[in-house]
């Protein structure tokens, strides 16, 4: 994927780190998703949740599509 092993590990052990993922959890807290994880369109200020939970890159991209037609 193109991360240093030694590098990530200490990263992740890191207090910013730490930080930033309880920033992540705070702002899922606040919007109306139902699970993890979520994966969200946001364009123009309107969020869309595209997927919750695994969704196959087939399934995925047609929700995209069908999404960026309209």
């Amino acid at each position: 994927m193109g991360f240093e092993k030694t590098e990530f590990i200490t990263k992740m052990k890191s207090v910013d780190y730490k930080n930033k993922a309880e920033k992540e959890f705070e702002v899922f807290k606040s919007n109306p998703f139902t699970g993890m994880p979520t994966l969200v369109l946001e364009n123009e200020g309107n969020q869309t949740v595209l997927s919750n939970g695994y969704v196959g890159y087939d399934d995925l991209r047609l929700r995209l599509e069908g999404l960026l037609v309209n």
